[in-house]
């Protein structure tokens, strides 16, 4: 019978964590959010503009290879430009041989309308390509920024 009554009297006096407790672990948890947060978004964003440097780095390539074919090289008369720009950074192709370009970027990179920038960096940048062709061979010019 005494061990019964020891058992509820134990019961009875365990109230929980005080409402002091509770306050400090809550506000410990808010230093470290307000530390952590900062830190967190520094790496989402530098994640971001690689996967924009991926994507840029995955135009360039496909230009290349687009150049390896004969017959591209040879309708290109002109200096071609492939831009990566506008609200939704779309690829756009001009100059001489437009739809040759477009066909050949489409075959190696799939959609080219649906590479868009994920970085907030590089919103409102335009990357340019340049494609010159002189005495028949063809030669990609990049910009300064560009690896």
């Amino acid at each position: 019978m005494m061990q019964v009554l020891n058992k509820k009297h134990k019961l009875i006096g365990n109230k929980g964590f005080s409402l002091i407790e509770l306050i400090i672990v809550i506000a410990i948890m808010a230093v470290l959010m307000a530390i952590l947060a900062p830190q967190l978004l520094k790496y989402v964003e530098k994640s971001r503009v690689q996967a924009d440097n991926t994507a840029a780095s995955e135009i360039v390539s496909a230009v290349r290879v687009a150049l390896t074919d004969e017959d591209t090289v040879e309708a290109l008369s002109a200096t071609q430009t492939v831009i990566w720009s506008g609200p939704n950074h779309n690829i756009t192709v001009s100059g001489g041989a437009t739809a040759l370009i477009s066909d050949q970027l489409t075959a190696t990179l799939g959609d080219i309308t649906d590479f868009h920038v994920k970085s907030k960096a590089h919103l409102t940048q335009s990357y340019t390509i340049t494609i010159n062709v002189v005495a028949g061979v063809a030669s990609v010019i990049l910009p300064a920024d560009w690896a």
